[in-house]
């Protein structure tokens, strides 16, 4: 009740009431205040994780997201025009993957391109159309188009045949691969002895896989109506210009067992020394079978059924003797 015969009282107790209005106010304030800062920090650390997930153009394309594995890059396109497309499509699904399960397990991140990212390089359908006049089955034109993908569609880094598996898993240290190898220059792992390189591993800067490519593609209208691929063309540019590329001897291309053993079928780990992937190619598999150096078996489905079976046996034998 308010007294109303003293307004100096009547003021005073007005004024209180202000004042506790104003600290009531103010407690509230800083409260709200609170809870706004941890709802913004909440939204900030959200929207990192989702730029994280789905990184755009500024991040790394030969890291992962989590920045702990490097990647791995593969082209692949199916061929439409195999007659044996169920046994094609069967036998390339398993070689797809076993060369992501084996990559993985090395502590890599695999991740496989397509003629949809080949189609992203400059005057793409200029050079589809060049590459169309060469004397090539369908899927070999592809060879080009990985060029192109690799180039258009990353940052650079790391690309193999799907073919390609790495030899040491449990010592391998693919935190080194994060650092391109002589610095950042495009670098062909696979020695080619008719043609000095084959490309079935290949790493390099982004502006290195443009500088290749483009020189490759300058090649091919030259050999219009020839038998004309990328290996020959990586010939042509090594001929005329000498180093444009890094040649490393790191991928074998051979089963090597140890002689007079019997059925013990031990694998001389020597000759792996200093190789860090193998290409299980088709010759390659053919080869094996023919020197008995690993055996037919009616159930295999594709070359990965013998890659595995070789590469379980080496991790055994072989392991830690790099």
């Amino acid at each position: 009740k308010i007294d109303q015969t003293s307004n100096g009282g009547h003021k005073m107790k007005m004024t209180v009431v202000k004042s506790d209005r104003k600290v009531g106010a103010s407690a509230m304030f800083r409260k709200d205040n609170t809870t706004y800062i941890i709802i913004a920090t909440f939204l900030l650390i959200t929207a990192i994780f989702i730029y994280r997930l789905f990184p755009g153009t500024e991040v790394s394309q030969y890291e992962s997201v989590s920045g702990k594995r490097p990647i791995i890059y593969t082209y692949f396109s199916w061929d439409a025009s195999r007659q044996d497309i169920e046994h094609y499509t069967k036998e390339q699904e398993e070689m797809i993957d076993f060369w992501k399960t084996r990559w993985s397990n090395a502590g890599w991140e695999p991740r496989i391109l397509s003629e949809e990212d080949a189609k992203r390089y400059p005057k793409f359908n200029q050079y589809d159309e060049q590459i169309s006049k060469l004397d090539l089955l369908p899927s070999k034109r592809l060879c080009f188009y990985r060029w192109m993908a690799m180039s258009a569609a990353t940052d650079g880094g790391w690309m193999s045949e799907h073919d390609i598996y790495p030899l040491h898993v449990e010592s391998s240290t693919p935190k080194n691969m994060f650092v391109l190898p002589n610095n950042g220059r495009l670098t062909i792992y696979e020695n080619n002895l008719n043609h000095g390189a084959f490309p079935s591993l290949v790493s390099g800067s982004s502006a290195e896989w443009n500088r290749v490519t483009a020189a490759l593609l300058e090649y091919v209208p030259q050999h219009e109506g020839e038998m004309f691929h990328d290996v020959r063309a990586l010939g042509q540019l090594n001929i005329e210009r000498p180093k444009s590329f890094e040649l490393v001897d790191g991928v074998t291309n051979a089963v090597v067992l140890k002689t007079g053993l019997g059925q013990t079928r031990k694998i001389d780990c020597r000759w792996y020394s200093g190789k860090i992937a193998l290409h299980f190619s088709y010759k390659t598999m053919v080869d094996a079978i023919k020197y008995k150096t690993i055996r037919r078996k009616q159930e295999a489905q594709s070359r990965a059924f013998y890659a595995k079976r070789f590469l379980n046996d080496f991790r055994h034998q072989c392991e830690g003797t790099r």
